[in-house]
């Protein structure tokens, strides 16, 4: 059911990212993680447009900086939307 709002649903994980409090950017991290491991499955178009909203903010997880649990996070989130990007079609 979270899918079928699309963009505006990525759109406000992200601002949730941005968030001061830890826990909720935490929080916006693993929900981010959980839809993502759905929208692997889902159509192109989804999974495109959800990549381009978050995979700016993904990147910034996987700095050494962070916990490993977010870093190991992110790096899931950035395998499932961008899985398969990039294919090119055999003709």
């Amino acid at each position: 059911r979270i899918m079928k709002f699309g963009a505006p649903v990525f759109h406000d994980l992200v601002k949730g990212l941005d968030s001061k409090s830890k826990r909720i950017s935490r929080d916006c991290l693993t929900a981010i993680a959980w839809i993502g491991c759905e929208v692997a499955k889902s159509s192109d178009e989804l999974r495109s447009s959800a990549c381009e909203i978050l995979l700016n903010k993904m990147e910034q997880y996987v700095h050494p900086g962070f916990e490993l649990e977010e870093r190991l996070l992110a790096c899931l989130c950035i395998y499932n939307y961008t899985l398969g990007r990039g294919k090119v079609p055999i003709a």
